[in-house]
């Protein structure tokens, strides 16, 4: 599950990590994600494939976040090279 490797990663490389656990009852399209470290601050949404779109409530909050300019990122399993050279 790409969840449990990203915040694996995240505690070997020293980042905070937030991810709400059951979110009924909190906001539509949140990112799954959120990493810290130091004066860097990621929103992560994680998807199954490549294929897997972003729903408008996601692509609402993805935009917001980058106009923000906070980085908001789209995580595959395919990316995990890039994921890890991201997070060292």
């Amino acid at each position: 599950m790409l969840l449990r490797e990203v915040v694996n990663l995240a505690r070997v490389y020293g980042w905070l990590h937030y991810h709400t656990l059951y979110s009924l009852g909190s906001e539509e399209g949140f990112p799954d994600l959120v990493l810290v470290r130091g004066n860097r601050m990621l929103f992560v949404e994680l998807k199954r494939s490549q294929k897997e779109r972003l729903r408008p409530a996601q692509k609402v909050w993805h935009e917001a976040i980058n106009r923000a300019n906070r980085v908001c990122l789209v995580w595959t399993p395919e990316l995990w090279d890039e994921i890890r050279k991201l997070m060292r």
